[in-house]
């Protein structure tokens, strides 16, 4: 066999395989038309065509009732818009009718009521004249009112004042009897240390103070010191309102405080703090 003999059973051979791939593929995508369409409907495959076919006839009877029923609705609205438009014809010419009248007689009001503003402006220019004379009335009424209530102010003032002097006379008052008990003490203070009036003003000087507290010992811490011309070992006596209490004894002194201790026989009842301790320097 020749070199040309070889090359006709190659090629012969290739053909043969392309052939037979496209008689493979041929037969794969073949496709049984009787099969497709007489496939029945499942629940997840429509069917097929004459499956398809059947549902398309139903829905498509079943759109053309629908049509029907929509058509006849149509035609009654269109009946019912009819209707509608004439009675709105109607009364449109009604409202025509209405509106003539009603102008008629807004005509014959605002006629009424220009005679009436007339009438009204009138009246408001004799109301401003009434204005004006009220307005000075007013001003008089001011005038006098503004003049008693510079007197009603006066009649105040004088009454506050009034009130005050009446305070500082109850306040003297209370003052006056303070000293008339005052002077009650330090009289039976002067006669029971046996001293007279005139004595004590001829150059006798009485202080007088507070017990500040009370300790041991019989021991007193007293309001006077030594500014107020106490010294160490002045006697003093304690009392209260007009009850006779102790004689005590200064021990200690500062400047305005001092410390005195009870003499021991003098004591003539419990001594508090805020009782009266007076002397004689």
């Amino acid at each position: 066999m020749n070199l040309v003999g070889k090359i006709f059973v190659v090629v012969q051979f290739v053909m043969s395989v392309t052939f037979m791939a496209l008689a493979v593929c041929v037969y794969g995508t073949h496709t049984n038309w009787m099969d497709e369409i007489e496939r029945p409907k499942t629940a997840n495959d429509p069917g097929g065509y004459a499956a398809q076919l059947k549902t398309a006839t139903i829905k498509n009877r079943t759109l053309n009732i629908d049509l029907a029923k929509s058509q006849r609705k149509l035609d009654s609205v269109q009946a019912s818009m009819t209707r509608t438009h004439k009675q709105l014809a109607a009364a449109l010419k009604l409202t025509e009718e209405a509106k003539d009248k009603v102008a008629t007689r807004m005509l014959v009001e605002i006629t009424q009521k220009n005679d009436y503003a007339l009438a009204l402006l009138e009246a408001q220019k004799e109301l401003g004249r009434i204005a004006g004379e009220l307005a000075q009335l007013h001003k008089g009424i001011v005038g006098t009112k503004a003049d008693r209530n510079d007197q009603f102010q006066r009649v105040v003032v004088l009454t506050d004042l009034v009130h005050q002097l009446l305070a500082q006379q109850d306040i003297l008052a209370e003052r006056n009897g303070t000293l008339l008990v005052d002077i009650s003490k330090y009289k039976d203070f002067f006669k029971r240390e046996g001293i007279t009036i005139d004595g004590a003003l001829a150059g006798t000087v009485v202080v007088d103070g507070v017990v500040q507290a009370v300790g041991r010992e019989d021991l007193l811490e007293i309001s006077i010191g030594s500014d107020d011309g106490l010294k160490k070992g002045h006697t003093l006596h304690v009392f209260r309102n007009s009850k006779y209490l102790a004689k005590i004894k200064i021990v200690k002194i500062t400047p305005d405080r001092a410390v005195a201790k009870i003499i021991p026989g003098s004591l003539q009842g419990p001594i508090r703090r805020g009782d009266i301790v007076a002397t004689k320097i």
